[in-house]
């Protein structure tokens, strides 16, 4: 049976060494950590402005790591920065009034999922062949640009004084 999503059976393909699970189990570990033990705690301490600040900031060092090392330790390390980045951005789906669920998920599924995807995979390739690695730099850059929004969406919350 084939494993999916860079997991591996733990046994050798076409005379290949298999893969070390780590950095999988790692990276599930800690998004399940996120998601029902500090997640939200955390919403409840950071409030939506901050879970968004706390996953640019997390994606960024994740990326800002893989552009400059192809260490395994180092790699592994970062996976639960991915984990928490991944979990704080899927648990703003609760502060969502379910009035408005439909439409917040169609906007973020067709903006933030699907136009990003689409435009940042045609952009990879071209970055990738021009700067190699350190083309997750720019990753880390793209992942700052969430901090102005954060920085917004915090003002908005503040009550008049």
């Amino acid at each position: 049976m084939n494993a999916g999503c860079g997991q591996s059976s733990g046994t050798a393909h076409r005379g290949r060494p298999a893969r070390p699970l780590a950095p999988t189990q790692l990276s599930v570990a800690a998004e399940v950590f996120v998601f029902f033990v500090a997640g939200p705690w955390l919403l409840r301490v950071l409030t939506p402005a901050g879970a968004i600040a706390l996953a640019a900031v997390a994606a960024a060092g994740r990326w800002l790591i893989a552009a400059f090392t192809a260490d395994l330790v180092a790699l592994i390390l970062t996976q639960p920065l991915c984990a928490a980045a991944l979990a704080c951005t899927r648990l703003l789906a609760n502060t969502v009034p379910a009035h408005l669920a439909a439409t917040a998920q169609a906007l973020y599924g067709t903006v933030g999922v699907g136009a990003a995807t689409a435009l940042l995979t045609l952009l990879s390739g071209w970055l990738y062949a021009g700067m190699g690695p350190r083309a997750f730099a720019v990753m880390s850059v793209l992942s700052l640009l969430a901090l102005p929004l954060a920085a917004g969406l915090r003002h908005q919350q503040e009550p008049a004084r």
